[in-house]
């Protein structure tokens, strides 16, 4: 994995191959190496697999359909002024 990653100032980068054999460079968002290769190792592994990349996509469409909320859970905003 290793020989996958590069640096560029100080952010890692990784390249890997799409489903198709393509290869492709991507920036990992991390400023520790060992962070990136975990998070070169989740691209890999949706490259790799594209049902479990399906699997950890869910659109914000697909969000509002099936009735999910996000962000915190509703409080009762009187209990906590009261």
């Amino acid at each position: 994995m290793s020989d996958r990653l590069f640096k560029r100032g100080a952010t890692w980068y990784c390249w890997v191959f799409d489903a198709n054999g393509k290869r492709i460079q991507k920036s990992t968002r991390c400023k520790d190496r060992k962070a990136a290769e975990a998070v070169a190792r989740e691209y890999e592994r949706r490259a790799a697999d594209p049902a479990y990349a399906a699997s950890n996509q869910t659109t914000l469409e697909e969000a509002s359909r099936t009735g999910w909320q996000g962000g915190m859970p509703r409080v009762n905003r009187v209990a906590l002024l009261g």
